[in-house]
């Protein structure tokens, strides 16, 4: 089943134009942009969900996957162990049920994230494979998409339902790959709403064998409530900010946003509850690709996330991030232009 889903999705883009428009791919020497690969951007996606350590993490990763298959080759036994298919549809896919009401924040990350957020994340790589003439892009972004899907899931199942893999690997994740495959639609999200994928930088901390600052947001600005040099700002992912953004005479754009971070995912009495806090962020980009950021109050117990992206044209491309927990710990690191860096606390 996990195959064919994956085949139909690329049968179903194979038929649609496939005309180039890089609209997502814009390389760069600067900001994260310049750090951006295939490679780096999948890593992103799959240890996206690090960023709450009390629900997920990358250990007994073989039993995960183990877990996993057995949900989307029985994905029948699945949804019934979380309480039938009325429970699934309510939960995953369109709330309707107000007897479990508390379910129905369930099916935000799945369009948000999945859907939205992860076939913004297909067309960037769609494009790339492209633009370096690869043999076969499209099966090359679909692939890829699908395999960050299933390492992700992979890692959730440390506390995800049973049924959580079979909405997204089957249902949500192909549609945003569908969505986005079209060179239309893909141009007319462009426009309107000019969306950019903004990812931490991770590190990895030898000294607990843990991964730090992980993370990938998506931004929106929709052009239809802009006005003059002032848009309005959406920062989706574990922590949702909306704001505005403001166009500087430099070219560059600041951006704020104030919202919740997601600190835990919680089952009390069965029911699902997320655990949230105010957060604020302040952003620096240029067209797009950012710059630098700053996070009060966000993900992984973190007071305060300060990411600074390549800052101009080096040879060895580099960003350093800081991080001070809660309980007053902090944390430094660099990151090359690879997937991981290196980070230590103190």
């Amino acid at each position: 089943m996990l195959w064919l889903a994956i085949i139909l999705t690329a049968i179903a883009a194979v038929g649609l134009p496939q005309t180039l428009h890089a609209d997502y791919y814009r390389p760069a020497n600067t900001g994260a942009d310049a750090l951006y690969s295939p490679l780096n951007s999948f890593s992103h996606y799959t240890f996206d969900t690090l960023q709450l350590p009390d629900n997920f993490d990358q250990h007994n990763i073989d039993h995960r996957f183990s877990t996993l298959f057995d949900n989307l080759t029985h994905p029948d036994a699945a949804i019934n162990s979380e309480g039938g298919w009325g429970r699934f549809i309510n939960r995953q896919i369109l709330p309707y049920d107000t007897e479990h009401s508390s379910d129905w924040p369930t099916a935000l990350p799945n369009y948000a994230l999945h859907l939205f957020g992860g076939g913004i994340v297909y067309r960037r790589d769609l494009e790339y494979y492209r633009a370096h003439q690869y043999a076969h892009p499209l099966w090359a972004a679909v692939g890829t998409a699908m395999a960050a899907e299933l390492a992700q899931e992979a890692i959730e199942k440390k506390t995800s339902a049973a049924d959580d893999p079979v909405a997204d690997v089957f249902i949500f994740r192909p549609l945003g790959i569908w969505l986005f495959s079209d060179d239309q639609r893909a141009e007319y999200i462009e426009k309107n709403l000019k969306p950019a994928v903004w990812p931490h930088l991770i590190l990895y901390d030898p000294s607990n064998d843990q991964l730090r600052n992980t993370g990938i947001s998506y931004v929106v600005r929709p052009q239809l409530l802009s006005h003059g040099n002032t848009e309005l700002f959406a920062y989706m992912g574990m922590n949702n900010l909306v704001g505005l953004s403001h166009t500087l005479a430099s070219g560059n754009t600041l951006s704020w946003g104030v919202g919740a971070a997601i600190t835990r995912i919680a089952f009390p009495n069965g029911e699902l509850n997320y655990k949230t806090r105010p957060s604020v962020g302040l952003f620096g980009d240029r067209n797009g690709n950012l710059l630098w950021s700053a996070i009060y109050n966000g993900t992984e117990d973190l007071k305060l996330r300060v990411n600074i992206y390549p800052w101009q044209n080096q040879p060895i491309k580099f960003g350093v991030a800081l991080g001070v927990t809660d309980d007053q710990r902090g944390w430094l690191g660099v990151t090359l232009n690879m997937p991981l860096g290196l980070g230590a606390g103190f």
